[in-house]
């Protein structure tokens, strides 16, 4: 199952149902969010050697929901910066959060090129894993899942 929905710039993402209301209120200077770290893999478009990456994400004190800012850890031009896609995509008892860009404008991907050479990406793509009890967990599943899903 994919479900797709778009993201504006600097919106927090979330794979839960959610309230608009709710999410403006929890900008607002009196409300109280606690940090957290998420955990995902970033092919970026800069060249190194993981792609294992933590990803800054805030919590309302009051609920378990955790909003992760993919888009901060993206490294896009900043003029007429490319749009965001979030995508959650389910492969055999796994769910994966795929956050991408793509913009031709720019080269290659060289550690998507690393691994999948077959797939010319010109952007940058994260991928986060979904929990069952918890919103996103840090244990990565097989690689073959993964593998398979950013080949969707």
């Amino acid at each position: 199952m994919v479900i797709h929905r778009h993201s504006s710039l600097g919106v927090p993402v979330s794979i839960f149902p959610f309230d608009v209301n709710r999410i403006a209120e929890s900008y607002s200077p009196t409300f109280h969010t606690k940090p957290h770290a998420v955990y995902g893999y970033l092919w970026g478009r800069w060249a190194r050697q993981t792609i294992t990456w933590s990803f800054d994400a805030e919590s309302p004190i009051d609920e378990s929901t955790l909003y992760p800012d993919v888009e901060a850890a993206f490294y896009r031009p900043s003029s007429s910066p490319s749009e965001v896609f979030d995508t959650l995509i389910r492969v055999a008892a796994h769910t994966l959060l795929v956050v991408a860009y793509f913009d031709t404008r720019l080269a290659p991907n060289p550690n998507l090129k690393c691994d999948f050479p077959h797939i010319p990406w010109h952007g940058e793509i994260a991928v986060l894993f979904v929990g069952i009890r918890k919103p996103f967990v840090s244990r990565a599943p097989p690689d073959l899942v993964v593998c398979s899903a950013i080949a969707r």
